[in-house]
């Protein structure tokens, strides 16, 4: 069976909605590659720039896990310290 570059990062649609429920609930989500929605502008400019602001949700695309864990620390920390902890 012949599969798609999209179909090894995506294996199932099911993943981009999970991811997006995730979002919705406020969480932040970190995927190392780009999911199938950049051909669309409207929805990728929801889920990379205006989320965090509807939710605190928040789209993390980054390849590199160093760089993908201070991006979330940096997530983490700003909640904490709204939080006053």
């Amino acid at each position: 069976m012949r599969r798609s570059a999209a179909s090894i990062w995506w294996p199932r649609s099911a993943a981009l909605a999970d991811g997006a429920f995730g979002l919705a609930l406020g969480l932040p989500l970190h995927l190392a590659q780009p999911p199938f929605i950049t051909g669309s502008k409207l929805v990728t400019r929801v889920l990379t720039e205006e989320m965090e602001k509807l939710t605190g949700g928040r789209v993390i695309v980054e390849g590199e896990t160093g760089k993908a864990a201070e991006q979330l620390e940096q997530v983490i920390q700003q909640r904490r310290t709204s939080l006053g902890i």
